[in-house]
């Protein structure tokens, strides 16, 4: 794949044979669309609204509301019918308000389809449907204007964008046309290139297409939402689907029973008010409201505590982990780096504790130097930040600070010229700044990559030729660093007479000035939440930016790694075959220093081993990674990332992961407990009225009485059982929902039941016969059956709500 930000647009126009003043030819444009296809996005439908609604409606529960409207209408009982209308009417709203939602979403997507654009064809200027353009095509941008795929820019002028939709970022970027030295960079920093669907704010431009329609970055990240949709609502449609067999069931059985008295009754309307009564103690009316509450509470709890879940169904996922891979930094380790030693040639310092009058103060000054300069951390009102994150980079301007190298005060001496980015294949960064009335390029890096670009060494004040033997020293220092499991960074200049060109190979004759390692303070819970991942059989598979030496020593010493082997670098993954990475990765705890593309290898072989995964994942260009994920744990400042993990971190924490973990497990446990409370209800309140028809017994509840039990005392219970999620012991078992849970719910439910019935039935007969054994009048029997009912629903929920 091209890396069209790292190559000038001379050559990007070479690669794709198309002329800025001409564009492409008719014929161009023929050849590239069978080629590469047209620039639509292929985004998923809209759910039609009258769908939606039929889906509802054909439930059997939803069936069983409308028939006993239907019911209470012929026997002119209007109230209950009412009542009955409002809440059906209330539930079909909020199922169309989450069907519009999302459908809005997939309007906005199709909309992108439908602008139009200026392009150059056959050397004149035309405006099209942005549907027909093509890779290759040379397009005319104007402020207040929509990229219509993504562009190369080619030439601009005061040129700003907002691409949100995009990267996340909701400042507005000055975009340019050079080419950009860094290869491997996130989408944020591609400043030469516009991406389809941001907005042009400021400023004009003239760019190429370079990926059109489905090959565009918009259609990678919708594609990825929609292609890896981790069963959206899942459990919602499990828990209708239980619903609508568990009530068939229970009708079915009821009316068996129910029927031939029925039948053989004189009076029509009674016959029909019966058939009422007992479709509405058959249907769990309140299951449907109580999943939306169940959801949103469980939500909100889980928000309170910095932490944004989906939806419900990421719950069920969560549930079902056993493999956590993790970023180290800001998880197992706190989130900052601090210097512990330094190293400058043939002397080991430590910079807190030295003493000035044995140590070569300017080699120190210098090795400092180079750290603030050759550094993107800057003072703002909330103290010192970095746009990339990079501890090393926070750590390396407080010291400085510290001992009066000061960032602002150095920039000012020696401004900044240009930088060469730091990416995953150098490992080094690079600035050049004006140094009085010569040049400096200031470089820092990982220490086997940049000694090789080392020609001399700087010892005591003099530049000498560097050595076998200086360089065997610096090496063995860096294992002994590294052996402490301290993060090593070597640091170098080069000196220009004449101001360096970005193209030139400033990377090169460099003067070696010295090492500096750092720590990385394990947070005081690691060990405990360790114990905790083992206590939940959830394997640990931590990704860092630590070379291998450092990696092994620091998780050595948390006992989650025994042996070198293994650990895995991120080079070692690029030139190993697929066949040995498949047999040796499930063994691998550490990988070391590994690509966006490694981590993307890395799920696809956690997909097919057939383990459930999470993936922590802190930014944008990790996106594929956490879309593959089971669970995509999101954390960071991309607004991006925030909006489509399954969960979303507020700050970045181990224990709260496993927190979350455990949750989710107790979460599952008390769904299970609401379902069968819900059941084990309806089963009691039918067989009760079931076994009074049959031993001809007055039934004393009436549709109010009925629908108060169903849509209140019931609703009242099974929220109360959720609300009491957190204090669920044994949870440690995974947790799921399964087809045996239907089975399993039913006997428990039908025994439950069964059992409350013959007990609320029992006490109806005790009062029955001292009634009529004293003489007592009859009319507390008008009352029984509302009170039996509601005392034994509550004697249920005690059951389930207990606490194992």
């Amino acid at each position: 794949m091209t890396a069209w930000h790292n190559i000038t647009w001379v050559e990007v126009l070479k690669e794709l044979n198309t002329d800025i003043n001409k564009g492409l030819s008719t014929a161009q444009v023929e050849e590239c669309r069978k080629k590469h296809g047209n620039n639509s996005l292929n985004s998923p439908k809209a759910e039609k609204l009258m769908w939606v609604i039929l889906d509802e409606v054909k439930q059997v529960w939803s069936i069983l509301i409308l028939i006993t409207i239907a019911l209470l209408f012929v026997i002119k009982t209007f109230i209950p019918a009412v009542i009955l209308i409002f809440y059906y009417i209330f539930h079909i709203a909020v199922t169309l308000s989450n069907a519009a939602r999302e459908n809005k979403k997939l309007q906005e997507l199709n909309n992108l389809n439908k602008i139009t654009t200026a392009v150059v064809r056959d050397g004149h200027i035309t405006r099209i449907p942005c549907e027909e353009l093509v890779k290759g095509d040379i397009v005319l941008l104007q402020s207040n204007e929509m990229v219509p795929a993504d562009i190369r820019i080619l030439e601009c002028n005061n040129l700003k964008v907002k691409e949100s939709s995009i990267t996340g970022e909701k400042a507005i970027v000055d975009k340019f046309s050079a080419r950009i030295e860094e290869e491997e960079i996130p989408i944020s920093e591609m400043k030469n290139i516009l991406f389809r669907a941001s907005a042009i704010i400021e400023g004009d431009a003239t760019g190429v297409v370079i990926a059109a329609g489905m090959e565009t970055q918009i259609a990678r990240i919708i594609s990825y939402i929609y292609k890896e949709n981790k069963s959206p609502n899942f459990i919602n449609k499990y828990f209708k689907k239980t619903v609508n067999q568990f009530t068939l069931i229970i009708t079915i059985l009821a009316l068996i029973f129910i029927i031939p008295s029925l039948i053989h009754a004189n009076n029509l309307e009674s016959s029909l008010k019966t058939l009422t009564l007992i479709i509405i103690l058959c249907t769990p009316f309140s299951s449907s409201f109580m999943l939306n509450v169940v959801s949103a509470y469980v939500l909100s709890k889980l928000k309170k505590k910095g932490v944004i879940l989906k939806n419900l169904s990421t719950v069920e996922n969560l549930s079902k982990i056993d493999l956590l891979c993790i970023d180290k930094y800001g998880f197992f380790s706190d989130n900052e780096m601090l210097i512990e030693k330094m190293y400058i040639p043939n002397e080991i310092v430590e910079p807190y504790n030295m003493d000035l009058n044995e140590v070569d103060v300017v080699a120190i000054n210098r090795l400092i130097s180079i750290g603030v300069l050759c550094n993107d951390s800057v003072f703002t009102s909330n103290g010192i930040t970095n746009y990339k994150d990079d501890p090393i980079e926070i750590s390396l301007v407080k010291y400085g600070d510290k001992i009066n190298i000061r960032k602002k005060q150095l920039e000012r001496e020696q401004r900044r010229i240009f930088q060469i980015p730091f990416d995953s294949h150098r490992r080094i960064m690079t600035t050049v700044n004006k140094f009085e009335n010569n040049y400096r390029a200031n470089v820092k890096g990982a220490v086997d990559f940049l000694i090789d670009k080392c020609t001399q060494i700087n010892k005591n004040g003099i530049e000498r030729e560097i050595t076998e033997e200086d360089k065997k020293l610096i090496k063995d220092t860096d294992i002994t660093f590294s052996g402490k499991s301290l993060n090593v960074i070597a640091l170098a200049y080069r000196n220009f007479s004449y101001e360096p060109s970005e193209k030139e190979n400033i990377e090169s004759n460099l003067v070696f000035s010295g090492l500096i390692a750092f720590s990385n303070p394990i947070c005081d819970d690691t060990e405990e939440n360790i114990k905790l991942l083992k206590m939940n059989n959830i394997k640990p598979v931590i990704i860092t930016e630590e070379n291998r030496v450092t990696a092994f020593y620091s998780c050595k010493k948390l006992n989650l790694i025994k042996s070198p082997n293994q650990i895995l670098s991120g080079i070692e993954i690029d030139n190993t075959s697929e066949e040995e990475f498949n047999r040796v990765a499930d063994k691998i705890n550490i990988f070391s220093r590994i690509s966006p593309f490694n981590k993307e290898k890395l799920c696809e072989f956690y997909r097919n081993q057939g383990r459930v995964f999470a993936m922590a994942i802190g930014k944008l260009i990790d996106f594929t990674s956490l879309m593959m994920a089971d669970v995509g744990i999101g954390y960071g400042k991309s607004s991006i990332v925030k909006n489509y993990s399954d969960v979303y971190l507020e700050e970045t924490s181990l224990g709260k992961i496993i927190s979350i973990i455990e949750s989710s497990k107790k979460i599952i446990i008390n769904i299970k407990n609401i379902l069968t409370y819900l059941f084990s209800c309806v089963v009691f309140q039918t067989s009760y009225f079931v076994i009074k028809k049959l031993f001809n017994f007055d039934i004393y509840l009436n549709f109010y009485e009925a629908l108060f039990v169903n849509l209140v005392t019931v609703s009242i219970f099974s929220f109360l059982i959720i609300f009491n999620f957190e204090k669920v012991d044994n949870y440690y078992f995974q947790q799921e929902f399964n087809k045996s849970f239907l089975k399993e719910g039913f006997w428990k439910s039908f025994f439950t039941g069964i059992a409350s019935s013959i007990i609320c039935m029992a006490i109806f007969l005790a009062i029955y016969v001292i009634i009529h054994f004293f003489g007592i009048s009859s009319n507390i029997l008008n009352y029984y059956d509302f009170i039996g009912i509601n005392l034994l629903c509550c004697i249920m929920f005690l059951k389930y709500v207990r606490i194992k």
